[in-house]
């Protein structure tokens, strides 16, 4: 049975754009969020701030960015062949507001986008040949990675955190107002001492990352990640996970916010965090869906000066 009934209070001070709303939380408030973030989407009303409180668990608060229009936006993606940077491709080559994405890798999308640039690149740990192309962004989505499974703990830092440090750091210097939006993963271990060596080496890159002196670091640690619009893990192990999971997990997502996601929510949520910021540097799942929310000034791109 239910703890309790949903409640929905206004709080503060209501302004026709952006109300506040507080939701008791217990069994059914998951049904409530998903209502509230699908109303919001289609333009019903928009919400400044979702919190859910209850007897059960602490506040938790589900919106509170304010992503806005920034024109000529240019974006760096790492990792754009793997699972999760296919749906941010995607997303950032149907965003009006942005002008161009360059990827890296060792491999090409090979898609033939007009604002979409390939930088490929046998080994990334050398870049001395690629400085000059590095420079002028305002924001990079580093969506590589591997699987710690069958690597020992020097193999797996190598790839996690000498790679991803390296170029961070080089793109550090070259972008002082960039936005840097990490894709680590849920249970990461910030102290660095925990039992796991994939959430300890995580955790190890995750500080590492915010004391580099960017605009903004964003940490992002997605839990389940339903791949939309023929986005493909390059695991086949993964791919038959995903087929025989799907007719659950997504209807699943709909309900627990806090567990599911999917590529295109962490695409969008990685634009919305390079418009406006986040309200905290380390996101959850439930964080990244609420930050997915598309914000209004994207109905239409702003007339060109």
């Amino acid at each position: 049975m239910w703890d309790c009934s949903p409640v929905i209070a206004m709080l503060g001070h209501r302004t026709p754009q952006k109300p506040q709303f507080s939701v008791c939380l217990c069994a059914s408030a998951p049904l409530w969020c998903s209502v509230l973030s699908g109303l919001e989407s289609l333009r019903v009303f928009s919400v400044s701030s979702v919190v859910l409180t209850g007897p059960c668990v602490p506040p938790i608060t589900l919106a509170a960015a304010a992503p806005t229009y920034n024109p000529g936006m240019k974006v760096l993606l790492f990792g754009a062949t793997g699972m999760v940077g296919q749906g941010v491709l995607r997303e950032c080559l149907l965003a009006p507001d942005v002008e161009t994405v360059t990827t890296m890798g060792r491999h090409p999308t090979w898609r033939g986008e007009t604002k979409l640039r390939e930088l490929v690149r046998p080994n990334l740990f050398d870049l001395s040949d690629t400085r000059g192309d590095l420079t002028g962004f305002d924001a990079c989505f580093y969506c590589l990675g591997v699987s710690s499974v069958h690597l020992s703990e020097t193999e797996y830092r190598r790839v996690t955190y000498d790679l991803t440090l390296g170029l961070a750091e080089t793109l550090a210097k070259a972008n002082p107002a960039m936005t840097f939006v990490y894709v680590s993963g849920a249970g990461t271990d910030s102290s660095e001492h925990g039992r796991s060596m994939w959430a300890r080496v995580k955790g190890m890159t995750e500080n590492a990352l915010l004391r580099l002196p960017f605009k903004a670091v964003y940490l992002f640690r997605p839990g389940v990640i339903v791949p939309l619009h023929g986005v493909q893990s390059k695991t086949r192990l993964y791919r038959v996970a995903y087929a025989l999971t799907r007719p659950v997990l997504v209807p699943l997502g709909w309900v627990l916010p806090w567990f599911v996601t999917t590529t295109e929510k962490v695409g969008r949520a990685m634009l919305n965090a390079a418009r406006g910021g986040a309200p905290k540097p380390v996101l959850e799942t439930r964080d990244i869906n609420a930050l997915s929310r598309p914000p209004s000034g994207l109905l239409a791109p702003p007339p060109r000066p």
